[in-house]
């Protein structure tokens, strides 16, 4: 149970129930524990990152989590990862089993909550941590991130981009 009313109030606002709070990961951390985490030593909550099955993902030999620091000032990062740890695919737990067969719609959206949201709702999505993360520099070059090579993409895939698309240039391109 997330005993966290700043951070309840948060997902509830993101369309998700309190009821499926607890199978989505997400907590609270104090400065030390998201610096154990993420190595980003700010208050704020996590969520864990897992493949397809649910396996964790990892980094440095550790379980990889995105935060999102409490007190968000204005030209900082809203989110943070661990540093040199590539981007990776939010694969929500909501996922529904089997829908990355070959021909089944798919979702591309920005941020775990939309992504959770959107498969609660029966909208099979996965998410990335920003317009430009399905790509990262972990071999060196910028790549695709090699979890999303194992994915069939000969069906329809949907890119659902944030609300702010008319206000990011770098998008538009």
């Amino acid at each position: 149970m997330i005993n966290d009313p700043q951070l309840v109030k948060e997902l509830i606002d993101s369309g998700l129930p309190v009821e499926i709070h607890d199978q989505l990961g997400y907590c609270s951390v104090n400065a030390q524990e998201a610096s154990q985490r993420t190595g980003h030593p700010q208050e704020g909550w996590v969520v864990p990152y897992r493949d397809p099955d649910g396996k964790p993902y990892q980094h440095e030999g550790k379980d990889f989590y995105r935060l999102k620091p409490r007190g968000f000032k204005d030209g900082s990062p809203k989110y943070l990862s661990p540093a040199k740890a590539g981007c990776r695919p939010y694969f929500s737990p909501l996922f529904p089993k089997g829908h990355l067969e070959t021909g089944r719609n798919l979702f591309i959206t920005e941020g775990e909550k939309k992504t959770d949201c959107l498969n609660l709702n029966h909208v099979p999505a996965i998410g990335l941590s920003g317009i430009w993360c399905w790509k990262d520099q972990r071999s060196g070059d910028s790549q695709p991130i090699p979890e999303l090579e194992a994915i069939d993409w000969t069906r329809n895939v949907y890119v659902v981009f944030d609300s702010d698309l008319t206000l990011k240039p770098q998008i538009q391109a």
